[in-house]
């Protein structure tokens, strides 16, 4: 039984092929039912909006091409150039245990990928579709992934520039019981808004040209309190933030009317075009930073996240490694079974003769029987390991010794 992938994410095709390979939960038994045509019993599919893979065991190398067909007809994709890749495999394993790891992800490092690989083979379960090699591998590149996350805490490098700069707000004074002014009611003013509240402010203030806007921003956000674009610099003598992040074409907060400010004020602007004067900067009570401060500190953020998941590396390869090695003693298990089916007769055949031959009362015929079964798999422990242990090309060889040995019947 050997283990690939089939299918096509981000890094082969754009989003809008990617929505057309999509699987809902009812296409997905759709495809269930067209691998077992071509003899593919189990498998895992996963899909999000960055990839569309088909996880599976396969016995014959033509099962594999068929299921690269079967892909492509599935979706009417066979004339239209979607360019979609198959592993097998070594191959296949590691690059499952990438993707539960967030190595292979958009966002490198990235953990929600984990839960969705959960929630696949979880399915596949339910459908009865997950087999116990299908779900140990996915059971150890799962385990394999949060080992990673644990020791390496690469997704504690933020890419997302509103989170970098609240994290920069932190470092130079913090929010906490601090009264915050956030221009803007737009999607990054939004990002911004919800950070803030992790951090417990005295007060926000939202300002918006749109009162509309600024009113559907309060239906997220309760505790806000809507101020009037043009009472912007009142309110903000009292404020320590400021986070700006609109789409004006023009400077929002000027210079000159924070010239005779002494109160330490942080400022964070999101906006492109900047809407704080950038020669705030230089106002001795003001720390400012702007979307180049903060995309530098991004830059070097997945510098290092590349970093820790080259590092992570051998992680997986050693955890690969291992499946293989399980994997490999897998066509032994019957064997094995079945070798354990004939001592547990003999337990029972030699039970029931000394019970007749010998006058126990209740508690003897316990122990005898728990000595006997103790006895017989303590003698059986150490060749039952060393069969799990058996290189693939002697397994037959055992197998065949075993079963003549033993006088077992079609455990192979």
């Amino acid at each position: 039984m050997k283990f690939a992938v089939v299918g096509t994410n981000f890094q082969y095709v754009p989003i809008a092929q990617r929505e057309l390979v999509s699987f809902s939960d009812t296409k997905k038994l759709e495809m269930y039912a067209c691998m077992e045509n071509i003899g593919i019993l189990y498998g895992a599919i996963v899909s999000t909006c960055n990839r569309s893979e088909i996880y599976f065991l396969y016995e014959k190398e033509e099962q594999l091409c068929k299921m690269k067909e079967l892909y492509l007809d599935f979706f009417h994709m066979k004339d239209k150039n979607l360019k979609i890749f198959h592993k097998q495999e070594t191959e296949a394993l590691t690059y499952m245990f990438e993707v539960c790891a967030g190595l292979q992800s958009l966002v490198v490092g990235e953990d929600q990928i984990l839960g969705q690989m959960a929630e696949s083979i979880q399915f596949a379960k339910e459908q009865g579709k997950c087999n116990k090699v299908l779900h140990k591998l996915f059971q150890e590149g799962i385990r394999c992934a949060k080992a990673i996350h644990r020791d390496f805490k690469i997704s504690e490098h933020p890419l997302s520039i509103a989170y970098i700069g609240i994290l920069q707000l932190m470092a130079h004074g913090g929010i906490e019981g601090k009264k915050v002014m956030v221009i803007g009611a737009g999607n990054m003013a939004s990002l911004a808004m919800q950070y803030v509240f992790e951090h417990h402010p005295l007060k926000v203030y939202n300002v918006n040209r749109s009162i509309k806007n600024a009113m559907r921003l309060q239906e997220k956000f309760k505790d806000i309190q809507i101020i009037s674009f043009d009472k912007r610099y009142e309110i903000l003598e009292e404020c320590d933030v400021l986070i700006c992040a609109t789409s004006c074409p023009h400077v929002l907060i000027c210079k000159e009317k924070l010239k005779t400010r002494r109160k330490p004020l942080l400022c964070l602007d999101l906006a492109s075009p900047r809407d704080i004067d950038e020669q705030l900067k230089y106002h001795p009570d003001i720390t400012l930073f702007d979307i180049d401060s903060l995309q530098e500190i991004a830059c070097a953020n997945v510098k290092k996240r590349e970093e820790l998941a080259e590092a992570s590396r051998h992680h997986i390869i050693q955890s690969v490694q291992d499946c293989e090695k399980w994997m490999a003693s897998v066509p032994m298990d019957k064997t094995i079974a079945g070798l354990q089916e004939r001592c547990d007769e003999v337990i029972q055949s030699t039970y029931d003769l000394l019970e007749r031959k010998l006058e126990l009362t209740k508690r003897e015929k316990y122990i005898l029987y728990k000595t006997l079964h103790a006895s017989m798999y303590r003698l059986m422990k150490e060749p039952i390991r060393t069969l799990k242990q058996i290189e693939v090309d002697k397994q037959e060889q055992y197998k065949e010794m075993v079963e003549k040995l033993f006088e077992m019947e079609d455990a192979g």
